[in-house]
């Protein structure tokens, strides 16, 4: 994932209205992470 790509995911994060519970997840997710390891963090 290139710096473009990351910045792309982190506005699209930004745009999404927010909640405390899933912020932590959803930058996970915008920083390309395995779904495993969020799974296994969300438990």
């Amino acid at each position: 994932m290139n710096a473009f790509e990351i910045a792309e995911a982190v506005s699209k994060l930004g745009g999404e209205p927010f909640g405390a519970a899933n912020f932590p997840f959803a930058c996970l997710e915008a920083f390309c992470n395995p779904e495993a390891i969020i799974t296994q963090l969300r438990a």
